[in-house]
């Protein structure tokens, strides 16, 4: 095994078009694999777009002890307490003008709560996210009008063609106070500026004593890059995005093959004892 494999000390990897499948779930084959990982002392964080109760169940599936990352990179979360250990928020004010452009542009968005997410009308969008992210939602009306707290995030959901626009709409406005990110074609996500998967990575592992020449990161979409980037050995599944796919030292298998599982299995455990 290459010296480089077994000084691996943490794997983080994304969730949604990465580690889980088409239905959401993470496979017999990938917990056996994060249990193998963990009795070898190696630290396995998730890392999604997804916000901290959305990610919840699947931490306490796999029974990792080591925080994970939420919200693309706007929080660090403890995996015991669920509690943020570290959070970069997008203020109250800029939530509610990003979201006066989604009105602007007729564009469904929607953001969150500490443990929800919040919705301007009934729609197929919203139906369609409640299904993959595991929350209820709840419908609020003008967000633009009602939202007087910090969020981690603003989602817009739309045409893959129409996400692009909303990027270059979102960046030409608020330029220099978000970034905005496509974690899938037709998801297009703004988060504060600065705030990266690859930026609360490094925070973390700056928390942990871990150098970043350590760690192996899987990701599949555009918000996966700062991750993939800052890491010492990066992969993404072979359906991944081409950003991913450009970005990445290596390709595994596709996400709905165990890519991630199999990727680990054959060169991190490889040649230990079963």
């Amino acid at each position: 095994m290459p010296k480089a494999f077994c000084d691996i000390r943490l794997i983080a990897s994304d969730m949604d078009g990465t580690l889980l499948t088409d239905e959401h779930r993470i496979t017999p084959l990938a917990k056996a694999a994060i249990a193998r990982i963990w009795e070898r002392g190696t630290h396995f964080c998730l890392c999604s777009g997804r916000v901290p109760a959305s990610m919840r169940p699947y931490v306490e599936e796999i029974g990792t002890e080591t925080p994970y990352i939420a919200g693309n990179g706007t929080s660090i979360i403890d995996a015991k307490t669920h509690k943020a250990i570290w959070s970069h928020m997008l203020s109250a004010q800029l939530a509610r003008a990003v979201l006066a452009l989604s009105e602007e542009m007729g564009v469904y968005a929607h953001t969150y709560t500490n443990d929800d997410f919040i919705y301007p009308y009934e729609c197929a969008e919203a139906e369609n996210y409640k299904a993959s992210c595991g929350l209820s939602g709840k419908c609020a009306g003008a967000l633009s009008k009602s939202i007087d707290f910090d969020v981690p995030k603003v989602i817009f959901i739309c045409e893959p063609k129409k996400a692009l626009e909303v990027r270059d709409r979102v960046l030409e406005r608020f330029s220099g106070n978000v970034e905005c990110v496509l974690s899938q074609p037709n998801f297009a996500e703004i988060i504060p500026k600065g705030a990266s998967k690859g930026a609360a990575l490094k925070r973390l592992c700056d928390m942990m004593n871990i150098p970043m020449r350590t760690v192996m990161a899987f990701g599949d979409g555009q918000n996966d890059v700062s991750m993939l980037r800052a890491c010492g050995i990066s992969v993404a599944p072979d359906d991944a995005q081409s950003y991913a796919k450009d970005t990445a030292d290596f390709i595994c298998p596709r996400h709905g093959d165990d890519g991630v599982a199999k990727f680990i299995t054959s060169h991190i455990l490889r040649g230990e004892s079963e």
